[in-house]
């Protein structure tokens, strides 16, 4: 029969080899685990981007819809769209026609953008005077400013 102490002796030879055998395992699976998690992460993050955008450039159409009829929030996010080009590409006609929709729907913002978009003279204090009558204070500052 084996003794007890001969168990004990082997057990401590063999244990710096059970470790060093279990280390290497252990680091060959977390450095594959590792890279199919990145790798699959940085799909799922690009997907993510992907649709992200679609469904903003869904929400950027809905909003010149609703513009159409009538809503003042949605022409002014699509005069804002197509002024930074975002989502749509840049189209300075088509940012001053909503805008100026946005306006006459009495959006103060509108108004204040409509004055930036035409920058300094009669028709940027136009718009800027029509914002500031609607206590909108970037407007009333804006206007200020064109005075002096």
């Amino acid at each position: 029969m084996i003794e007890k102490k001969e168990i004990i002796k082997t057990v401590k030879l063999l244990l710096p080899v059970i470790l060093i055998v279990f280390a290497i395992l252990l680091l060959i699976f977390l450095i594959k685990g590792w890279t199919s998690y990145t790798t699959h992460n940085s799909e799922s993050a690009e997907t993510a981007k992907m649709i992200e955008e679609y469904h903003a450039v869904d929400a950027a159409l809905e909003d010149m819809k609703k513009c159409k009829k009538g809503d003042d929030k949605a022409c002014l996010r699509s005069g804002i769209y197509y002024l930074d080009g975002k989502f749509v590409s840049p189209n300075r006609k088509k940012a001053g026609r909503f805008l100026y929709r946005a306006c006459r729907l009495k959006n103060p913002i509108g108004c204040y953008e409509l004055g930036s978009f035409w920058g300094k003279g009669r028709k940027a204090k136009k718009y800027y005077k029509k914002a500031c009558a609607m206590d909108y204070n970037p407007a009333c500052k804006a206007l200020h400013n064109l005075k002096k």
